[in-house]
């Protein structure tokens, strides 16, 4: 199709396929914003947590950039929460991502932490990370945040913390955003 200049200034004919975009350039970006703050966690081990987007690559080859935020409180004096991404293939079971940390000792392997025994009710605790995630499909993913709480003595609420009742203590958001990257 040839190149046309159309009467009204717009440019029709041209097109341009993801699989030649040079390498590092951005094909594709979806993102998710998690504000709502009923959610609660009371229970010691990994949560799946509503926060999670979906994208399907357009090359095997190509990466997934993830930036991922989560914000958390605490119901009482203790544990802040950490948090890992999982990723689920064409619907399938969700596994670990490039984001974590390596084995050591008896020590979780997640990809953010909390301030173990720095909580307050009042605070709201707010943990980001970013990797490049090699999914190898051009299959539909969806990448989900999952929280961790050590025991459930302390409950985790996300996106706010126990105390609601003055100004300063703040809500927040918890988000993924995703940008596939060509090869």
């Amino acid at each position: 199709m040839p190149i046309v200049i159309n009467g009204n200034g717009t440019i029709s004919g041209l097109t341009l396929a993801a699989s030649s975009m040079p390498s590092g350039s951005i094909i594709q970006t979806k993102s998710f914003i998690y504000t709502n703050t009923t959610q609660s966690y009371n229970s010691a081990g990994w949560h799946a947590t509503p926060v999670t987007v979906q994208i399907t690559p357009t090359s095997a080859s190509n990466k997934i950039l993830v930036m991922a935020t989560l914000s958390a409180g605490n119901a009482g004096s203790g544990e802040g929460a950490a948090f890992k991404v999982m990723r689920s293939v064409a619907g399938g079971s969700y596994v670990e991502t490039d984001s974590l940390g390596d084995a050591a000792g008896s020590a979780n392997r997640g990809a953010v932490g909390g301030l173990y025994d720095e909580n307050l009710t009042t605070h709201t605790d707010c943990r980001s990370i970013q990797f490049v995630d090699n999914p190898a499909t051009t299959l539909a993913i969806d990448y989900k945040l999952y929280l961790y709480l050590f025991n459930g003595a302390v409950p985790a609420l996300l996106n706010r913390p126990n105390t609601t009742t003055a100004n300063e203590h703040i809500t927040g958001a918890s988000s993924i955003i995703l940008m596939e990257v060509a090869a």
